[in-house]
């Protein structure tokens, strides 16, 4: 990823070719050699760090949500999308008042006060593990509930909002 970052990604490539004129010649292969990359930096000229192989007109244009009241231009493939926000197709457990399917990236909380097994709220069925992402309500009542299932199934990517997270 690195290699591919430092040779097609115009603003990485720009980057150590301006390194490399001026003699150094630290490896772009160790994570500890990169500079740490602002939100200005990305705001200042977003497409810079779209990859040469990859057409922006073919790509889905987004913003991140701008919490810090600045959002972010970003550009995302098919796969990326459909990946980042696939919904699980199983019926939801009975009480979680989760929908099946959702365009959106909110669910309403559960209907039933009481808090429902988080694994049924993380889209776990019969004790297997999620195999895809899934959404879940940010209820703070269910909170302790998603954080024992989250090191019960061994969950080791969570995608969120910085203010949600």
């Amino acid at each position: 990823m690195l290699h591919r970052a430092a040779t097609r990604v115009p603003f990485y490539r720009s980057h150590w070719e301006a390194r490399r004129r001026c003699g150094d010649r630290s490896s772009w292969e160790l994570l500890d050699n990169w500079p740490v990359l602002e939100k200005d930096q990305v705001r200042a000229d977003p497409r810079a760090f779209v990859a040469d192989d990859c057409d922006p007109r073919n790509m889905f244009h987004e913003q991140t949500s701008g919490t810090t009241g600045k959002p972010i231009d970003i550009w995302r493939s098919r796969t990326t999308v459909s990946t980042l926000h696939r919904l699980p197709t199983r019926a939801p457990a009975a009480g979680t008042g989760l929908p099946t399917t959702s365009a959106g990236r909110d669910w309403a909380a559960a209907r039933d006060s009481r808090a429902p097994a988080a694994p049924a709220l993380l889209g776990v069925e019969r004790g297997d593990a999620p195999a895809l992402p899934v959404l879940v309500s940010l209820a703070p009542d269910l909170i302790p509930h998603y954080l024992d299932a989250l090191a019960r199934y061994r969950i080791v990517y969570l995608a969120s909002y910085p203010s949600s997270a």
